[in-house]
């Protein structure tokens, strides 16, 4: 909740985490994955940055896992508190995934590389997580 400049209640925010530490692997998901950038590749990137002069730019996006669809059906409990009376024995599917859900990591990485692979990015064969894109001199490296 926030307050306005008189302490009354302006807004209120919710977030929604799902308990993912309750799927089970070959059940739930099939395999985890984490999207990271591997150390060797920074280093490397930010030796060619400072031999060549080049401008570095960093972007953090706290959104993350958020606005990705989610490929395989996954279900959730109703969440406590807003569950309809006589109802209790009905599930969420979800369409989207969200923060705690297993498959969030994997489903945002397909997302940004078919959306790389679009602007015409090459991908790294040695660190799937780093794109390269070059044009008439001009040269962008994406880290993920």
């Amino acid at each position: 909740m926030k307050n306005d400049s008189t302490s009354k209640p302006s807004n209120y925010k919710a977030r929604l985490v799902v308990r993912g530490f309750e799927q089970k692997e070959g059940l739930d998901f099939q395999e985890t994955f984490i999207l990271v950038i591997k150390w060797s590749t920074i280093r490397n990137v930010i030796a060619l940055v400072v031999h060549f002069g080049w401008k570095i730019s960093q972007m953090d996006v706290k959104t993350t896992f958020l606005n990705f669809d989610l490929k395989e059906e996954v279900y959730m409990r109703q969440l406590q508190g807003f569950v309809k009376f006589g109802s209790k024995h009905l599930v969420c599917k979800l369409n989207k995934v969200f923060y705690g859900l297993c498959q969030a990591p994997q489903a945002s990485y397909k997302k940004i590389d078919n959306f790389l692979k679009i602007l015409h990015m090459t991908k790294c064969r040695v660190d799937p997580n780093f794109y390269l894109w070059h044009n008439e001199g001009n040269i962008l490296f994406v880290m993920i």
